[in-house]
């Protein structure tokens, strides 16, 4: 009978050090610990842009709604259903049947947009505005909404959206950072 024999080559043996490994995994943690101290920030700044985006949808479709339906659409701050002051609230946007700037139990609502997050700032001139027939804003109720977020380590300039008096509704950052 034949011996067998066994080759060692260097090739062969394959596998990880203890060096090797510590070594990976002194990498992944320091990449790790780079990212997650710079994820607040991009959620922060994350949160603003999606706010300001889904009202910008919302301005648009409810101009294409009072010029599809043929009827105007009121877009105001509400509380309990009712158009009210203060932007810091839900946005309610409403078919508004009568035109008289509040929403009766039968004018149906077409969208709510939750209130900003808490301590985050959103403003607009006027107490509301609503799109005509014909697209364009009745009344002088032309403005911006500028959102601020309250993460002043930011230093992020704010966003505004801006509705001009023909229904346009136009989108950018200001120059100015948030006070």
């Amino acid at each position: 009978m034949k011996a067998h024999t066994i080759v060692y080559s260097h090739y062969s043996v394959t596998g990880t050090t203890l060096i090797e490994l510590m070594v990976v995994i002194a990498i992944t943690a320091i990449l790790l610990s780079i990212a997650l101290f710079n994820f607040h920030d991009w959620q922060l700044s994350n949160r603003r842009t999606n706010y300001m985006q889904t009202l910008h949808r919302q301005l648009l479709a409810a101009r294409a709604y009072a010029v599809y339906h043929n009827q105007y659409v009121r877009v105001c701050p509400h509380s309990a259903q009712q158009c009210t002051n203060s932007w810091q609230q839900d946005i309610m946007v409403f078919v508004d049947e009568n035109n008289d700037g509040q929403r009766n139990n039968t004018e149906q609502v077409l969208h709510v947009l939750p209130a900003p997050s808490d301590g985050d700032n959103i403003n607009y001139p006027r107490s509301g505005f609503s799109f005509k027939t014909t697209g364009s804003l009745s009344g002088f109720n032309n403005g911006s909404f500028v959102y601020c977020s309250v993460a002043a380590k930011l230093n992020q300039p704010a966003i505004r959206l801006t509705v001009s008096p023909s229904g346009r509704v136009r989108w950018r950052e200001d120059s100015d950072n948030c006070d």
